[in-house]
């Protein structure tokens, strides 16, 4: 801990002592410098001796995933290969079926493309694990390509509406980034050859089958089911008015976008489907899992790196994932509400 920061490493102990939290790191950065590294508890509490959290310790971070998928994204911008309004179907033809020809990639990319359930359809650990296969070369095809394509959105585009892709965006962007890259690669190749190893970026867009997994963090939920998934995963998406979520937004303006009324009416099981899309899994046995909106591993100081890195970019004369001027764009505020 930098000097001025000390009070930071008293609340982070805090956080042990006081509040009864079993694992975690935490690391802030300012400019590009190290002020904060903090790492403490345990990463398997329930070992024999319990294992201490240490600097190397790794856990699936969920959703923060995403943000390291966006990097890659920026990265195929930054190189040329994609813009901001380049529609994903002019780089994926199939995707542009059942109204989706117009949807850009700054669309999808902050939530507006009405894509964050896939009908009826849910997808399991085994789907997720052949999935992967198929996006690594190791299967001609996947049933999931053809749901994907499939899909209708939700809502018509450009009406200013927006709702959380809590899971499906990570199944679009692996298509997306496989379509772009001249080489084809998958998303998890993409991260580990364009940004995490150049970058010395400690994350893992699924984990690689030599991984060491004496790093990884032992996963803690209130309540368990058999296969290790917590067993309230959903309630508070359902039992909790809808109007309290901020996933689903029109945004304000000139014009008043609206709601279609048959959607407001179905919003409750549209927002608990949209996070129930992939069934309950084992956590252990999916986690080479190649899911970038949900499916990553790191720790504090990878994470604050690779968005530190991004955060600097317009003004860094030295490191850079991508360019100031794709940086820039991407730092600008792109819908509200």
């Amino acid at each position: 801990v930098s000097g001025g920061f000390e009070l930071v490493a008293q609340v982070f102990q805090d956080n042990f002592d006081v509040y009864g939290d079993i694992g975690a790191s935490f690391c802030v950065r300012i400019h590009g410098k190290v002020v904060v590294d903090l790492w403490g508890g345990h990463q398997d509490h329930k070992a024999e001796p319990p294992v201490a959290w240490n600097a190397q310790t790794v856990t699936n971070v969920y959703s923060c995933t995403k943000g390291m998928a966006n990097l890659c994204i920026l990265k195929l911008i930054d190189q040329g290969h994609l813009s901001f309004d380049t529609r994903v179907a002019s780089i994926w033809p199939d995707f542009g079926a059942n109204g989706k020809e117009t949807i850009t990639i700054e669309q999808l990319l902050t939530h507006q493309a009405g894509l964050n359930i896939l009908g009826d359809h849910r997808i399991s650990g085994e789907d997720l694990i052949q999935w992967t296969d198929y996006l690594q070369g190791n299967m001609e095809h996947h049933p999931l390509y053809d749901i994907l394509v499939a899909q209708k959105p939700l809502w018509q585009l450009n009406e200013g509406t927006f709702a959380y892709h809590p899971l499906s965006i990570g199944f679009y962007i692996s298509e997306i980034v496989r379509h772009a890259d001249p080489k084809g690669r998958s998303v998890q190749k993409f991260w580990r050859d364009e940004i995490a190893d150049p970058f010395d970026i400690d994350f893992y867009i699924g984990l690689q089958r030599d991984f060491d997994s004496s790093r990884l963090a032992r996963l803690v939920s209130s309540a368990t089911l058999e296969d290790g998934a917590p067993a309230d995963a959903a309630k508070p998406i359902t039992s909790r008015p809808c109007d309290s979520f901020p996933l689903f937004s029109k945004t304000t303006g000139t014009h008043e976008p609206h709601i279609p009324k048959e959607l407001e009416e179905d919003l409750p099981t549209i927002i608990s489907r949209s996070f129930t899309l992939v069934k309950r899994f084992s956590p252990w046995k999916t986690r080479f899992v190649e899911l970038p909106s949900g499916i990553g591993f790191g720790n504090a100081r990878a994470l604050s790196k690779a968005f530190g890195l991004l955060a600097c970019a317009p003004t860094s004369p030295v490191e850079r994932i991508v360019g100031p001027k794709t940086a820039s764009k991407a730092l600008e505020k792109s819908i509200e509400g």
